[in-house]
């Protein structure tokens, strides 16, 4: 018995605009068709496959990233880190400061897994221009006055060298928690120079600039499903 395999590229959108469009989709239909019976192809079972994310690669503005981290890795880092927020902070009352506007998907999908008690706060504050960190942070959104008997957990979406957090933690500690902790999707270890620890961390990353998943080149690509680092070329 004979079985022939015929395999269908199926392209949503224009080659040419695949690379830089957020919710492209390559994937590849498998129909297995046994011709010597003469049954009709489109009575043939077929199923879907995706291809691999490496693909993916996007422009934006001028600059062009490749994936680093899929969405499918960084939901699974997402209820670690929230299982571990649960278990560290049981019995106490939460304030999550949600750092805009990077980290805002991030806190988004690490809400719906934390359980307890728990009020939230965001605060804004900037540092970078481009590529690189300015050094100079400016207070947009500060935290609320007061959030006596709560433990404070500041939430961002990468910490890099420590600059934004040397001004979000003394400005934390005035307003009167029980303890100051920092809760981070991802980490930059040997850039990071601050005395204060980061308590919750997702992933540690070598130095490199990234985009997607909330953070931004210049206030653009926050919206990417994955995480992308800036490619050599």
């Amino acid at each position: 018995m004979c079985v022939n395999i015929v395999i269908y590229c199926i392209l949503y959108k224009h080659t040419a605009q695949l690379a830089a469009a957020q919710n492209a989709q390559f994937k590849i239909r498998v129909i297995y068709g046994f011709f010597h019976t003469g049954k009709s192809r489109k009575n043939m079972p077929h199923f879907i496959v995706p291809l691999p994310t490496f693909m993916e690669n996007v422009k934006i503005k001028d600059k062009t990233f490749k994936v680093y981290l899929n969405n499918s890795q960084i939901q699974t880092e997402i209820q670690r880190l929230a299982g571990e927020i649960n278990a560290r902070c049981a019995g106490k009352k939460v304030t999550f400061l949600p750092v805009l506007s990077g980290s805002f998907l991030f806190f988004a999908d690490l809400i719906k897994h934390i359980k307890v008690e728990h009020e939230i706060y965001f605060v804004k504050y900037k540092s970078y221009s481009g590529t690189d960190s300015t050094g100079i942070v400016d207070a947009m959104l500060p935290p609320p006055a007061s959030i006596k008997g709560t433990t404070a957990i500041i939430v961002e979406d990468i910490v890099d060298t420590g600059t934004t957090l040397k001004t979000i933690v003394p400005d934390v500690q005035k307003s009167g928690p029980d303890a100051v902790k920092i809760c981070s999707l991802l980490l930059k270890p040997d850039k990071y120079d601050f005395a204060f620890s980061v308590d919750f961390t997702g992933f540690e990353i070598e130095n490199d600039f990234v985009v997607g998943y909330g953070l931004d080149y210049d206030e653009a690509g926050r919206n990417l499903r994955h995480i992308y680092k800036l490619t050599n070329s």
